[in-house]
């Protein structure tokens, strides 16, 4: 996701769904991993602010905006007031998981057993952690609702949209 941006890449690492004294240890954990997978790219990392006004301001001077997985509850009640996705214009936005499902417009999800609401940033349906035995709960989702471009992801798999 750093790829094509000039440097320094600035990285906002949206750790919503993380209960509060795993933030640290999530915002350690992944610039390892983007310096790891970049090691020639210089970026810079900040931890998103759970107050909405300087949320937006974030959102407004980082290139990426990266909302990390967790506990999907936790991050769409934090992150419930924010409706300026015209600030993603022109960034690479990346869903993890929750992440990927707050981004939805639908999603399927395993810890409660249902299709429930996203953000409707994009309009898919997202259907995170498959595997093979989930056949039936996919078709559910494919059928709920509107025709929508469906996301399936497997573990460590990703999809790239563009807007």
């Amino acid at each position: 996701c750093v790829k094509d941006l000039d440097e320094p890449v600035k990285i906002l690492l949206v750790l919503f769904a993380k209960v509060d004294e795993k933030v640290d240890f999530y915002f350690n954990t992944l610039q390892e991993r983007f310096k790891w997978a970049n090691p020639n790219k210089q970026m810079e990392f900040e931890i998103a602010n759970s107050d909405m006004d300087k949320f937006t301001e974030q959102v407004k001077s980082n290139d990426i905006i990266y909302i990390h997985g967790g506990e999907t509850a936790l991050l769409f009640e934090k992150i419930r007031s924010f409706r300026s996705f015209d600030l993603f214009d022109n960034k690479v936005v990346v869903g993890s998981s929750a992440g990927a499902y707050w981004l939805s417009k639908y999603y399927y999800t395993q810890s409660e057993d249902e299709i429930k609401n996203g953000q409707g940033v994009l309009k898919i349906k997202c259907f995170c952690h498959y595997d093979n035995t989930m056949m039936d709960k996919l078709g559910k989702l494919i059928a709920y609702k509107e025709n929508l471009d469906m996301i399936i992801l497997k573990e460590f798999e990703y999809k790239v949209i563009r807007q």
